[in-house]
């Protein structure tokens, strides 16, 4: 069984903007791919490794293509062939569906390789604390190791992204072994359940008697309020919007975060 192991990241400024720069062409990347699947004939619609032989050929009309590294350009396209095969599910289970929508700067934030050869682990950084890796054609940043940091060959995929905060995160995906099934329905027992009701007097109160009160988000909302109308202030897509957006995605994540807090106490 795999499993996902999240980190938060420092990244240097240089590496910092190498990588955003990359994700960006990334983005540009997977919306020509889009682009180039809507526009063959319906029965001639590319495969994506039908388009991953056509990268070569984009990098040398478009220069730009070829900066990322290209493995992990081809899992931006593998990735489109995925959501159009959710989409293909989802029409066949009689959902109304539409196409896959281009995605304009800031809305692509992350870069992904699934091959080890394509990152280092260097544990040997002089302490427990952090732990220093590189991903292919980006460089070196150093992982805050709030628990154990795999090494290179147990790691079978690694995604850096950008959060809308402006925050970076590493995901590691390794295999785990000695997972226990996950129990069928009739293995469950009454005695297994919690009941949850939403209350007046509490916000909601479970079976076992346990109440969780009433939040008070009223400043949480207000600093919201208060971001978003400095936000609406600035030229769209400048260097001010995008810290501002930041601003604005903190104050949401913080409204959140008090809620999730609420809920687990």
């Amino acid at each position: 069984m795999q499993t996902t192991l999240r980190f938060r990241v420092s990244l240097s400024d240089a590496v910092a903007s190498e990588a955003w720069r990359q994700i960006d062409i990334l983005r540009q990347i997977r919306n020509h791919a889009v682009r180039d699947y809507y526009n063959a004939d319906y029965n001639d619609q590319p495969s994506d490794y039908d388009q991953h032989k056509r990268l070569k050929q984009w990098g040398n009309r478009w220069p730009t293509f070829a900066v990322p590294s290209q493995h992990a350009a081809q899992q931006a396209i593998s990735q489109i062939h995925t959501d159009l095969d959710g989409l293909e599910e989802r029409r066949n289970n009689g959902y109304d569906v539409g196409r896959l929508h281009w995605q304009g700067r800031g809305e692509f934030r992350s870069v992904s390789y699934n091959q080890p050869c394509r990152w280092n682990v260097d544990h040997n950084t002089g302490g427990e604390r952090f732990v220093r890796f590189r991903l292919e054609k980006i460089g070196w940043f150093r992982i805050r190791a709030n628990r154990p940091v795999p090494d290179a060959d147990e790691i079978s995929e690694a995604i850096l992204k950008k959060q809308k905060t402006g925050e970076w995160y590493l995901s590691l995906v390794v295999e785990v072994e000695n997972t226990p099934a996950k129990p069928g329905l009739d293995e469950i027992g009454p005695q297994d359940c919690v009941g949850v009701d939403l209350g007046i007097t509490n916000y909601i109160h479970t079976s076992d008697n346990l109440p969780v009160g009433t939040l008070d988000l009223s400043d949480e909302y207000e600093r919201l309020r208060r971001e978003q109308r400095k936000l609406s202030r600035k030229e769209r897509g400048s260097h001010n919007w995008e810290d501002q957006r930041e601003q604005v995605a903190k104050a949401k994540r913080k409204s959140s975060g008090k809620c999730l807090i609420t809920s687990t106490n």
